[in-house]
């Protein structure tokens, strides 16, 4: 895996860690520090009988499209709701059906699973948030949100390092990894015989409404899913309506400055760079190819407002290499960018950035960084 992979990768897994902090309002600063190819799972693995509230999996790999879910044609069963009836009629999630998952395969759950080993902070927000959290069994080393997912047992993740042997162990019917563990983790689970489905990382809000949604099919709570993903629609377009007319302020966004002089940022076509436009940014480096700039580059780019999520205080412990405000406006040619003169280096809670279900006030953080006079907190 190469060096970008492995920061891409360390940075989804790291992006809703709670940082164990207070969580103060972003506002303007005052310089203060407030993966290879896929095999299809064995052929005695997939012919095993289910035990009692164990689901069914199958899997096919070669299909072409990514992270869509499709009903079963024919044999669809209802699983009875556990909880108690509400007054509208509840959609009934229809086992089985197949979700083609972020590494290309069909995998057929023929039935609700009920013991679910889960990874990753971005899905596991989600599941506990859907009413999921009582299916989850054991999350990975960095989901520290919400307390109730980071009471779960652990099976690792430190240094991309997952003990296979404790998640074979828990005899989980799904582990749901994300796009990017294939060779580190799901081959291997594979191989163990355990029923592997990888969602994919969203980079679009779309996407991320989908992921919302597809997490509910497949851990059988469609309703709340749905309800969820209403919801963060509406918060996020409540903000966005706000910043519709507002002038689009030059915007410098760093993810992760962990290699020296070439921080990384968010492109064109990630979630982050929809997440500044929305918030009435102009992301200065939507046209870099890699998402890794120079310190020249940003001195060049003459942000109006400097966005941290790499910030001490804002970031997990065990993050990559955490900055702070005074140490960025310290670097060399910085002191002439607009945004460091005018004192709008603003630092970012990372965890709210990403595809879960407080990217609602991700998304405000942000607005309120760029147009504080929008939102009366300048």
């Amino acid at each position: 895996m190469s060096r970008l992979k492995a920061i891409a990768l360390l940075l989804i897994i790291l992006a809703l860690t709670a940082c164990g902090a207070a969580e103060p309002t972003p506002g303007v600063s005052t310089g203060s520090t407030p993966v290879g190819e896929a095999e299809p799972t064995s052929e005695p693995a997939m012919m095993q009988t289910p035990t009692a509230g164990q689901a069914a999996v199958t899997v096919d790999a070669g299909v072409t499209a990514t992270g869509t879910v499709a009903a079963a044609a024919a044999g669809t069963t209802a699983e009875p709701e556990m909880t108690a009836a509400a007054t509208t009629p509840r959609t009934e999630a229809a086992f089985p059906f197949v979700y083609t998952d972020a590494n290309q395969r069909k995998v057929t759950l023929k039935q609700r699973p009920r013991r679910i080993v889960a990874l990753f902070p971005v899905n596991n927000e989600t599941l506990f948030a859907i009413g999921a959290g009582e299916q989850v069994i054991a999350v990975d080393d960095f989901t520290a949100f919400p307390k109730a997912a980071a009471a779960k047992p652990k099976i690792g993740g430190n240094n991309f390092k997952f003990n296979t042997e404790k998640i074979v162990g828990l005899d989980p019917d799904l582990v749901i990894t994300s796009f990017g563990t294939e060779e580190i983790l799901d081959k291997a689970l594979r191989d163990a015989g355990v029923p592997v489905l990888a969602t994919p990382y969203p980079t679009s809000l779309s996407a991320t409404y989908d992921l919302i949604r597809d997490l509910g099919k497949i851990t059988g709570h469609v309703d709340e899913a749905n309800q969820l993903s209403t919801k963060l629609r509406g918060e996020l377009e409540a903000v966005q309506r706000r910043t519709a007319k507002a002038p689009k302020v030059p915007v410098y966004y760093e993810t992760d400055a962990s290699t020296p002089g070439k921080p990384f940022t968010v492109n064109k076509g990630t979630l982050g760079d929809e997440l500044l436009s929305v918030a009435g940014g102009r992301n200065v480096f939507s046209g870099v190819k890699s998402g890794q700039v120079s310190f020249e580059s940003i001195v060049s780019a003459k942000p109006k407002v400097i966005l941290l999520g790499d910030v001490k205080g804002y970031v997990p412990e065990n993050f990559f290499s955490p900055t702070s405000v005074q140490e960025v406006k310290q670097r060399k040619g910085f002191s002439t960018i607009p945004a460091v003169r005018d004192n709008r280096v603003v630092p970012i809670y990372v965890e709210r950035i990403v595809p879960g279900p407080r990217l609602g006030q991700g998304l405000r953080d942000l607005a309120v960084a760029i147009h504080p006079e929008i939102f009366g907190e300048r």
